[in-house]
């Protein structure tokens, strides 16, 4: 939000129970704006430390296009 504030374009820092408010108060304003929702972001497991991946076998090769050798 600072760098945003840096070039004077109004930030506000949001809740998911003012999002709505925040987002209708953003937009009625002339010109851009921004608005911060904090979110955790729970990732999947990762799947490249799987020893039967790709990563432990490595790249697939590419198919042969008809006709060339």
């Amino acid at each position: 939000m600072a760098l945003a504030e840096s070039f004077g374009v109004p930030g506000v820092r949001t809740t998911p129970d003012s999002l709505a408010d925040d987002l209708v108060k953003s937009l009625a304003t002339p010109g851009p704006s921004v608005v911060v929702l904090p979110a955790v972001l729970r990732m999947f497991a990762p799947t490249h430390l799987d020893r039967g991946g790709e990563a432990a076998r490595g790249p697939r090769p590419k198919p042969a296009r008809p006709g060339r050798t």
